[in-house]
């Protein structure tokens, strides 16, 4: 990000009403206990699967029972009988079944879709973990993404990421926005494609914000998605989706939205994206460092809150540098809330 034009950091009203936002009392209670029980569950699951590599696999049919019962792997709380249509969230990914569908999770990394059609959002997962569907010899195997498999005709839609699809005898990576089988694949009279909308068709922005004003998220995230799938750079839009879902709970489809606010955004809707992202990740503080590092460079009036969640997430680390970061904080910011915060970490007296 270029620093060689300073007016563009002037503080404008849009900045200063979201850092006014940002800087709200801090979650209760309750909602912070809601954020721990996440990240423990992330944690489990890295333990339970680092904890089962040794052991030698007796037959696929058995691969359930044996994560389930080993030393050190607790059960999970989603029972591994068939899923039927709604919304299953297990391990940090989010299972959509359509009515009449059904999915078996012949393991923690692999569903068996036996009819109809499952949406998947996948949290980020490293690549000896991928997370794969099954439908019949067909496997799709994703690492952290967000797509869509039909049973019957075989198909699938990817929203956003790269998936692998293996189709005997073939085989084929697909990025967001594309699809298997490919159009050109596709009988002319069961077409795969919908037609766009017109433009008109597409919603005006004021409108969904309004919408969103009234608590109607479902709606004007209907009317955003239009809008994105017409014009992809739309950061504004996307700025939108990522509130609807941040304030729905759902953490991983909000930190989506947010990645392409970075990629399309304007310098200060990057900025907020990037402190917005590393809030969401707050749990995660090798992905929290990159992210507040780039954000000080240009912070704003969100300086004193940035630098203390930089140092809380170097601490966490065991990163020396975060002393440094935190008296840099005490001696720029005093007498802020996050200024009397650092002290307490450093043990300093205020």
């Amino acid at each position: 990000m270029s620093t060689e034009d300073p007016p563009e950091w002037e503080p404008s009203p849009e900045l200063r009403a979201w850092a006014a936002e940002r800087q709200r009392p801090r979650p209760t209670a309750q909602e912070a206990g809601a954020l721990v029980a996440r990240a423990e569950r992330r944690r489990w699951w890295r333990r339970g699967r680092f904890g089962l590599v040794v052991l030698l696999p007796v037959a696929a049919a058995l691969l359930s029972w044996v994560l389930l019962r080993s030393p050190g792997v607790q059960p999970v709380a989603t029972p591994v009988a068939a899923w039927t249509a709604g919304t299953h969230e297990v391990d940090g990914d989010q299972i959509e079944i359509s009515e009449g569908g059904r999915v078996q999770r012949a393991s923690p990394t692999e569903l068996v879709l036996q009819r109809g059609e499952v949406r998947v959002t996948a949290r980020p997962r490293p690549a000896d973990d991928a997370l794969a569907v099954v439908v019949g010899e067909r496997r799709v195997e994703v690492v952290g993404t967000l797509f869509t498999v039909t049973a019957e005709p075989f198909g699938v839609v990817v929203t956003e990421g790269v998936v692998v699809v293996t189709d005997p005898p073939h085989r084929a990576v697909l990025r967001a926005g594309e699809r298997y089988p490919a159009v050109a694949d596709v009988a002319p009279a069961a077409p795969v494609d919908v037609p766009a909308p017109a433009p008109s068709a597409v919603p005006e922005l004021d409108g969904l914000r309004r919408a969103m004003v009234r608590g109607d998220r479902a709606l004007a995230l209907q009317g955003l998605l239009q809008r994105v799938a017409a014009d992809d750079a739309d950061a504004d839009s996307w700025v939108l989706i990522a509130q609807v879902h941040a304030a729905e709970g759902r953490q991983i489809d909000a930190l989506a939205a947010w990645r392409n606010v970075i990629v399309h955004g304007r310098a200060r809707q990057v900025q907020r994206a990037r402190f917005e992202s590393a809030v969401l990740l707050e749990a995660q503080p090798d992905q929290v460092v990159p992210l507040l590092q780039a954000f000080l460079r240009d912070p704003g009036p969100l300086e004193p809150e940035a630098l203390l969640r930089l140092g809380l997430a170097q601490r966490a680390l065991g990163d020396e540098a975060a002393t440094d970061t935190l008296q840099t904080l005490i001696r720029t910011h005093p007498g802020t809330d996050a200024a009397v915060r650092a002290r307490t970490v450093l043990g300093a007296t205020p």
